[in-house]
Formats: structure tokens, C-alpha cells, sequence
């Protein structure tokens, strides 16, 4: 069985704040897309105005708490700078862009929770369940040395996942012909598992962190 979710690409090399460090705001922005798409909203899914609002004074007073809960870390917020696009190296920017929790927060702010953005531990069983129910994920793994983010949007018979990866194609090493066009690429699932940043055992079933979207629809 395959299924693959008719997702709009969207790619971060086009983007004018840190184009080389925007995935995961690149990330959020496909997802919004697609639920403009489904259901008929309209979020706003431009890649650098989801990034000004991922800077924007409520986003950071939530983080803020965030940090003081012990639910984010401090460095979410020490090597922010109030201009990206001023920002040189964007190897050594840590940004809000690079947190699932901050990420998860600019979803609930977006939708205003009609979609509930969560940070999860799912199996590769649960992580198409999803997909089969029409939600694509979020999932972050060390696709480059400092890590990257992609959205899930399906998975085939040949066990693949297939991904919107708004860099390039990691089966190529994001060599610079495949910049850029990253739409409905083929990830062995097995190799994008061992990959994965963040995964636990539970009960014997190994689970990966994704960004997981349940709709409320319904009850706007």
C-alpha cells in the first residue's frame, strides 16, 4: 500500500532570511499550504513573513516562558537577532527556526489551534497512520551536519517515505544541481530512522520526534 499527499513544494533557497537555515519555518509553511488547501483556510504560508512572525514579540514571550519552564532551550533565544536578514554566517546563527517547540507554538499561533500542532514520538507505523489520515509531519533528522528539518507527505510500496525536503535531495548529498528541487523525493525509510535526531524505545517499537497537526476543524 502507498499513499502520497498532493502537497505544495515550497523550497527555502528561495527565501530571502537565511535561505541555508530556514527549513523549519519552510517546513510550516508547506504544511499551512496544504491545509489552505484541504480545508479552505487561509494561513498564511509565505516562508519569510511565517519567519518575521516566528520573531515576532508573542512568539517570544511564549519562548521565553518556555525557557523558564525548562521546556525550551536558553539557546533558542540567546543568539537571536532582532534583523535575520542582516545575519552573514548562517552557520553560526541559532535561531527560533531551529526548535520543534518553537515551531509548534508558531502553528498554534498561526491556526489559533483550530489545527493543534503537537511534539511527538511516533512509530513508522503511527508516522503513516498520519499520512493516511491526510496529515503530513514535520520530522528533523542529521540530513546535514548541523541537522534538517522535512515534511513527511507520504510513502510507498518500495519502503520509502516520501518527502518534501525544501533544501535539495539528501540521496544526493544536496549536491548543487539538486538545490531547490526537493519535491516528492524517495528517503528509505530504514535510513532516514537511523538519521532521526531524537527517537526512544517504547515498549520495544523504536519512535522518532515529529511535529504531528490533529484537526479541530469541526469546532471553529
Amino acid at each position: 500500500m502507498s499513499k502520497i499527499l498532493a502537497t505544495k513544494y515550497h523550497t527555502q533557497i528561495n527565501n530571502e532570511i537565511l535561505p541555508y537555515a530556514s527549513c523549519g519555518v519552510t517546513c510550516m509553511a508547506m504544511i499551512l499550504n496544504w491545509l489552505n488547501d484541504k480545508f479552505g483556510t487561509t494561513y498564511e504560508c509565505d516562508d519569510d513573513k511565517l519567519f518575521e512572525i516566528l520573531n515576532s514579540k508573542p512568539i517570544i514571550d511564549i519562548a521565553k516562558e518556555l525557557v523558564k519552564e525548562g521546556k525550551l532551550d536558553k539557546a533558542a533565544l540567546e543568539y537571536r537577532v532582532d534583523n535575520p536578514k542582516t545575519v552573514i554566517d548562517e552557520s553560526k546563527f541559532t535561531h527560533l527556526n531551529n526548535f520543534k517547540e518553537v515551531l509548534v507554538v508558531l502553528g498554534n499561533y498561526i491556526t489559533k489551534e483550530v489545527f493543534l500542532f503537537k511534539e511527538e514520538y511516533l512509530s513508522v507505523d503511527e508516522i503513516k497512520k498520519s499520512i493516511m489520515e491526510d496529515m503530513p509531519v514535520i520530522i528533523s533528522a542529521k540530513f546535514t551536519s548541523g541537522g534538517h528539518f522535512v515534511t513527511l507527505v507520504g510513502y510507498d510500496d518500495a519502503n520509502n517515505y516520501v518527502v518534501d525536503d525544501p533544501y535539495g535531495d539528501w540521496n544526493k548529498s544536496y549536491s548543487s544541481e539538486t538545490l531547490g528541487r526537493g519535491k516528492k523525493l524517495s528517503y528509505d525509510i530504514k535510513k532516514l530512522s537511523n538519521a532521526v535526531t531524537f527517537k526512544k524505545l517504547v515498549d520495544g517499537v523504536e519512535k522518532y520526534q515529529i511535529i504531528r497537526i490533529y484537526s479541530n476543524f469541526e469546532k471553529k
